[in-house]
């Protein structure tokens, strides 16, 4: 009996060595996804050159987030946008930098800097790229946004959103 309980507390220790490798490799890994998604944010100097005044108050729930803040100064336009992305830690990242990067990218095919239509091209490149037209998918993620755009000429603010509301 005595040899039974010493064989099943060692296998109890290496399956517990195992998990606190599997656990740490796991930590590991999301930490560094932490770097490459806070690399994607913009810097405090890049939100003090869009607007000097400002402050951002960025607490993940996890250690990467679903949520994301984004801040652009083109063609007479200061732009930002606030992002809330389905999914909490490693879903809400994966779609926060999808997110973040298609921002950019309507950005640039956007004619005329309005926040709805920079909000069409973004919603385009996420429904294309998860594939929502493909039933068998059945894919329901998305993001919750609100995107404004400052004429700094005339200093009027256009507002575009998805889920969210300007205030």
């Amino acid at each position: 009996l005595a040899w039974e309980l010493q064989e099943k507390a060692e296998l109890i220790e290496k399956q517990r060595d195992v998990l606190f490798l599997q656990k740490k490799e796991i930590t590991d890994s999301i930490v560094y996804a932490q770097r490459i998604q806070n690399a994607i944010l913009p810097t405090h100097e890049m939100l003090k050159e869009v607007f000097p005044e400002s402050f951002v108050f960025y607490k993940p729930k996890n250690i990467i987030s679903g949520d994301f803040y984004w801040v652009s100064n083109v063609r007479g336009f200061k732009i930002f946008a606030l992002g809330d992305c389905t999914g909490h830690g490693v879903p809400g990242a994966l779609m926060s930098v999808m997110g973040y990067a298609f921002l950019r990218k309507a950005l640039h095919e956007s004619i005329d800097n309005t926040p709805a239509d920079i909000l069409t091209h973004l919603s385009i490149e996420i429904n294309s790229t998860l594939r929502k037209s493909d039933k068998q998918l059945n894919i329901k993620d998305g993001m919750d946004i609100a995107l404004c755009a400052l004429n700094k000429q005339t200093l009027s603010l256009e507002y575009a959103g998805a889920h969210n509301p300007i205030v």
